[in-house]
């Protein structure tokens, strides 16, 4: 167990002074409520999140609980699988002997934010392989990380999923969070938005675009989903490499369109901006302390409005060390308008068939959702997908032109058709120096046959 420190935060600015953080002790106070969970027997809290109306917490036995912002109408429940290809069972092995064995460690709960009929929950496991016992012995096994959970019911739909993050030395995945389409800084997912979970093997967070329309079951040895992109948040120097490891749990906020990283043994909770691979560092809070060692494991906030650009919301963390969440109230709103930030329009004239070679004018529009002015050659519009691609002549086109918070771009060039015939995406989107920024367009596939000359010239 890693000895606690009580950081004195010092003013630090990151390179934009946009992103400058501050020395904010928080809280000043206690917290305003708190909410016991009993049904979790001694099992601490090990991850949180609000879906309108209800708070929902999980802990290491493999149990779910409902209840309201004021602590009431709590339902709590065994989350079972439905899936022959996973362990029947999440829970304490008293109860039936083909069960895990310590292994289970339900460490984080996340939502789709969706809402109605179709929103669900999704619990993640710290590892992927666990031991179990029937009357034949001792086996290890499978075990999904991530595991869809009707909302309503809290049971799950039998759709769960295997990932590719290091799960070293007991050291696996601890948080787990959805960021929707137009807050990230990678293309439109066709689930909505993709999964961002951390590992405390490596202190690094994994991003995932899982096709929720397809489970990852039945398992099969190419059935671990793959990450897009992985990041490693750039702390300050005054907090120690020791404690760099331990993120204890994630959360986006929709509404201030922040990442919430906790730090447990650092104590620290580290704001990032998402929608940038630059992952800018926001703010940093202190978190609470005291004498009994307390392990903060879940961390969510409630929606409040930007409008303003200033206020607070409500804040809740769940305590690993024992079976409460706590309420605190009045924490500060950081309502961050992105430095730079694109909004998908339309496009026209864009072909769906081409000759090889074959040039064509087309028109992209994107809408500036940031706060920074594009300028000229250093906002450019990027071939998508990849990095560097030049399917279409060029990767990389620049406007003539300045385009303000709020207003439309539209970006007119002239593309040319590959020499070899396919199939080929047509997708775009902004980019500063390295980094992408918001929406990317929709993708058409355009057909390219052999030029007609060359197949047949007289």
């Amino acid at each position: 167990m890693f000895k606690k420190l009580v950081f004195m935060f010092i003013f630090i600015f990151c390179s934009s002074a946009v992103y400058a953080m501050l020395t904010l002790y928080w809280p000043v106070s206690g917290p305003t409520d708190h909410f016991t969970i009993d049904d979790f027997n001694d099992n601490g809290v090990s991850g949180i999140v609000y879906e309108a109306p209800l708070l929902y917490a999980v802990d290491d036995g493999g149990r779910i609980a409902s209840f309201d912002l004021d602590g009431n109408g709590m339902i709590t429940k065994d989350i079972t699988s439905t899936s022959n290809d996973s362990l029947q069972l999440l829970q304490s092995p008293q109860q039936n002997t083909n069960l895990l064995l310590g292994g289970e460690d339900v460490e984080a709960v996340a939502s789709n934010g969706i809402g109605g009929p179709f929103s669900y929950l999704y619990v993640g496991l710290e590892r992927r392989t666990a031991s179990y016992v029937d009357n034949q012995g001792s086996h290890t096994k499978k075990v999904p990380q991530i595991w869809q959970l009707y909302k309503s019911t809290m049971q799950t739909t039998g759709w769960e999923w295997l990932l590719d993050m290091p799960t070293e030395d007991g050291a696996g995945m601890e948080g787990l969070t959805w960021v929707p389409n137009g807050s990230h800084a990678y293309g439109n997912s066709a689930s909505g938005g993709l999964f961002f979970a951390s590992s405390q093997s490596n202190g690094t967070i994994y991003v995932y675009d899982i096709d929720l329309s397809t489970s990852g079951i039945p398992y099969t040895p190419n059935s671990l989903e793959t990450s897009i992109a992985s990041f490693t948040p750039n702390l300050p120097s005054y907090i120690g490499t020791a404690y760099r490891k331990d993120i204890s749990d994630l959360y986006f906020d929709p509404i201030q369109k922040l990442l919430y990283v906790v730090y447990d043994t650092a104590d620290v909770l580290v704001l990032i901006d998402p929608s940038a691979t630059s992952y800018n560092i926001v703010k940093i809070y202190a978190l609470p302390t005291s004498a009994d060692d307390r392990s903060d494991e879940g961390v969510t906030v409630l929606p409040s409005s930007c409008l303003f650009g200033f206020g607070s919301t409500t804040l809740y963390l769940a305590n690993d060390e024992g079976i409460v969440v706590e309420e605190y109230s009045g924490f500060p709103k950081n309502c961050i308008t992105t430095s730079n930030n694109s909004e998908f329009v339309s496009q026209t004239s864009v072909p769906t068939n081409m000759e090889t070679g074959e040039t064509a004018w087309v028109s992209v529009k994107f809408k500036n959702t940031g706060i920074s002015t594009w300028q000229q050659g250093v906002h450019l519009l990027g071939a998508r997908p990849g990095t560097a691609n030049y399917t279409w002549g060029f990767s990389r086109f620049a406007a003539n032109f300045l385009v303000g918070p709020g207003k439309n771009a539209y970006f007119d060039f002239q593309i040319t058709a590959p020499s070899t015939p396919g199939t080929y995406v047509f997708q775009w989107s902004l980019i500063e120096g390295q980094d992408w920024f918001g929406e990317i367009s929709e993708p058409v596939n355009i057909v390219v046959s052999g030029n007609s000359c060359e197949i047949n010239c007289d």
